[in-house]
């Protein structure tokens, strides 16, 4: 995968963000001295139109972030600075401008378009790995390893489902911050260790 969007891996397995999510990624939505991630827009496509829009189930959210992601991010943005990417906000006809500096475009600093994102960038790395392609095998996946991994070190509860916006209970959406138990990232850097580090 090409450096400047390995990342990625890291946000999407370590943060559980959703693919339209990661693409509408801004530095100014980690707070890196907390430990928090606010998932606050996605880039999504309406029609043939990319624009902003809220995250899914039209809830921002609070996602914490494992040292090892900070680092990845913090590697990224030294590597790739922000650019700079306007677009309508909901309503490719009416919505507002608005603009936001993505650490995640392509070559000619626009929006990552969902099939550009599969065959530039997904698809070649899962060749690269080894890996036919499927549906079963997009970068959806990483947000599967995310939850599987919480759900496995037994963080189950509807209070930790709120931080992978999940919408298994719409109560569930409101961004929180729970304190009970170890933590998210806890559990994701106990999982790389275990794994021999190739998260």
């Amino acid at each position: 995968m090409a450096p400047r969007y390995q990342a990625i891996v890291d946000i999407g397995a370590g943060c559980g963000a959703r693919q339209g999510e990661i693409f509408g990624l801004s530095p100014g939505d980690f707070d890196f001295a907390d430990g928090w991630l606010t998932v606050r827009r996605q880039v999504k496509r309406v029609g043939s139109h990319l624009v902003f829009g809220l995250p899914k189930n039209d809830k921002e959210r609070q996602v914490p972030v494992p040292d090892l992601v900070a680092a990845a991010v913090r590697s990224h943005l030294d590597s790739c600075p922000p650019v700079s990417v306007t677009l309508p906000w909901e309503d490719p006809a009416n919505g507002a401008a608005v603009t936001v500096p993505l650490m995640f475009t392509t070559l000619r600093g626009s929006a990552v378009r969902q099939q550009v994102a599969a065959n530039q960038i997904w698809h070649p790395a899962l060749r690269a790995a080894g890996i036919t392609p499927n549906r079963a095998d997009g970068m959806h996946a990483l947000r599967h390893l995310y939850a599987s991994v919480l759900l496995d070190a037994g963080r189950a509860s509807k209070r930790w489902r709120s931080s992978w916006g999940s919408c298994e209970n719409p109560r569930a959406r409101e961004p929180g911050r729970p304190r009970d138990g170890p933590r998210p990232w806890m559990i994701y850097e106990s999982a790389n260790e275990g794994w021999g580090g190739w998260l």
